[in-house]
């Protein structure tokens, strides 16, 4: 069952990046700050969850979890700011997804600073 869930996070992740950079967008924040915004939106729901569900926060261990919102984000903003069709911001779930899934198969993992216990 661990699977599902990992995959529904994946999705999760990447909806809320691209939810958060949008609106932080509509609000007039610029590129950095917005994708930022849209980055916390999504790893914060992450947080929550794993808090509420008495579980280490994925974003305290090693995984690519951050990054792949990051780029969602990112590309979520610039196509905000560019006017494109708004069926472009499939392009960013689907890089944030499909990062994440990707990472969660080949066991990518993002290094930790020094002095960090690995849980």
């Amino acid at each position: 069952m661990e699977k599902q869930i990992l995959i529904l996070d994946a999705l999760g992740l990447g909806l809320f990046c691209v939810t958060g950079a949008v609106k932080a967008s509509e609000y007039g924040l610029g590129f950095v700050p917005a994708a930022l915004m849209g980055m916390v939106t999504a790893v914060g729901g992450g947080m929550m969850r794993d808090v509420l569900a008495g579980r280490v926060p994925v974003i305290s261990k090693e995984e690519l979890y951050a990054t792949s919102a990051l780029a969602g984000a990112a590309i979520a903003v610039a196509v905000h700011e560019s006017g494109a069709n708004q069926w472009f911001y499939g392009l960013a779930v689907s890089l944030c997804i499909g990062w994440r899934v990707l990472a969660l198969k080949r066991g990518w993992k993002a290094p930790l600073p020094p002095g960090i216990d690995r849980f």
